[in-house]
């Protein structure tokens, strides 16, 4: 009971902060080197979470019998692209949860933190790993976002990234959702 008071204080604060890409040194640096994937130009595939919930289980994008993991079934035509067996996210505003495969950024299609959200701001990201149709990873790794070390000094990131699964009813581990519990029950 504590914690989910504490998890609403948190979230119905006046200082609860977003992770800004759009404008920031990084963006310009990346833009003036055309390594920017913010637009809605690339041909990679971007899935909001809540999309790929059935059965209480994530299905894979790609191939919808199967249930999500970190070995997804890629297209053909986009193998070179991706980082295998690697997923990204990112919680915007609204509190859906955007997931990607992550690529290789002078890949011309590359999906990055930035294209999720088509560089809006966002209350958190990171990199997303799945096991038999749920969640079974997740940290604060972004560099467009600077996210890192978020999980461990930020219990907005942390709240928005519980209340978005929880809201969005997505499957996750029970060791998963307890170390996110866990860590917004930290902040005092």
């Amino acid at each position: 009971m504590a914690v989910i008071q504490k998890r609403r204080s948190i979230l119905d604060a006046e200082s609860l902060k977003v992770f800004v890409y759009h404008d920031t040194e990084e963006n310009e640096r990346r833009l003036a080197e055309g390594r920017c994937r913010c637009g809605t130009e690339h041909n990679g595939r971007v899935f909001s979470l809540k999309e790929l919930v059935r059965n209480n289980a994530l299905y894979d994008p790609y191939c919808q019998d199967t249930l999500l993991s970190d070995d997804p079934i890629v297209p053909q035509s986009s193998v070179e692209a991706y980082r295998p067996g690697r997923y990204i996210y990112a919680v915007g505003e609204s509190g859906d949860i955007r997931i990607a495969l992550d690529c290789n950024r002078d890949h011309r299609d590359a999906i990055k933190h930035e294209s999720l959200f088509h560089n809006a701001n966002v209350m958190a990201a990171g990199e997303i790993g799945f096991q038999n149709g749920m969640i079974a990873f997740v940290d604060d790794s972004s560099g467009s976002y600077v996210t890192r070390g978020a999980m461990k000094s930020r219990p907005d990131f942390v709240g928005s990234l519980v209340n978005a699964i929880e809201s969005n009813a997505i499957p996750i581990q029970d060791g998963v959702m307890e170390m996110l519990m866990d860590r917004l029950e930290s902040f005092e």
